[in-house]
């Protein structure tokens, strides 16, 4: 995992993390790649929801609860470095005052004795963009063994943003305990931030980079949550509502994502 140096003057975050001046990303060489290029079609694998294939194993599917999607669809946009994006935009709200709400749009990986055998250290790159920020939006991403609207102690990396800041989750290792660190970085709107995680189910640890906003912090020696020795084999990108009894509107977009060894 690449290490950065801290820049002269900058925010010395808390223990595991550094932070710096934004730096060249380098995107690795996946045997599962979704960039949306083939539009909205159920014809190719690189579309949404797209089909079976090139290394994934599902369509991109979606998962509920207590969430209401407007509008979900790939388009064009620049700010992604002229690569098409899926844009998702909902709202969560909970009329019989349950305790939770959430959404993800979710996509399965992972062929045993391939570049994403789920037993094997693996490799993420994606970016995303946050629409809509505010006080009650948070936004999750992670790895799980199914598909699912919230995040849970099956997840093995996590991170999310809440709070006005970037977020990891170190866990247990046994589906226990988590502690959720807060980067430093913020997560603002409208600001294209790109990850780079690496997972190693063998000791259940994680590590992660995150760009954006002219800003780079590294995290390592993260735990999973999972007690599992292997990765979930479902990607997330969702959100999450601890206080539905309110509607809270969401919307984001995903594009760039790459998975393997």
């Amino acid at each position: 995992m690449p290490r950065f140096p801290f820049a002269q003057g900058a925010f010395r975050a808390p223990a595991r993390f550094a932070l710096a001046s934004l730096a060249a990303a380098t995107m690795l060489q996946a045997e599962v790649v979704a960039t949306f290029s083939g539009g909205n079609s159920q014809a190719v694998p690189d579309a949404y929801p797209g089909q079976q294939g090139g290394g994934w194993l599902t369509p991109w599917q979606t998962k509920s609860l207590n969430a209401q999607i407007l509008d979900i669809q790939v388009s064009e946009d620049g700010r992604f470095s002229g690569k098409s994006s899926l844009s998702i935009k909902g709202v969560t709200q909970s009329p019989s005052g349950e305790a939770a709400a959430g959404f993800a749009v979710v996509r399965a990986y992972g062929e045993s004795g391939s570049d994403t055998d789920l037993e094997a250290e693996l490799h993420y790159d994606f970016s995303i963009r946050l629409d809509t920020v505010s006080r009650e939006t948070r936004y999750v991403i992670f790895d799980a063994n199914k598909a699912q609207p919230n995040s849970g102690p099956n997840a093995t990396w996590q991170l999310s943003a809440q709070g006005g800041f970037w977020r990891v989750v170190d866990g247990s290792g046994n589906g226990g305990q988590q502690t959720e660190l807060n980067t430093g970085l913020p997560a603002l709107a409208d600001v294209v931030y790109t990850f780079s995680i690496t997972a190693n189910p063998a000791t259940r640890t994680w590590s992660v980079t995150i760009q954006g906003d002219k800003q780079t912090v590294s995290l390592d020696k993260l735990n999973f949550r999972s007690s599992e020795s292997k990765l979930g084999g479902n990607i997330h990108f969702g959100f999450s509502d601890a206080d539905p009894s309110t509607p809270t509107d969401f919307q984001y977009a995903i594009t760039g994502i790459q998975i393997g060894r």
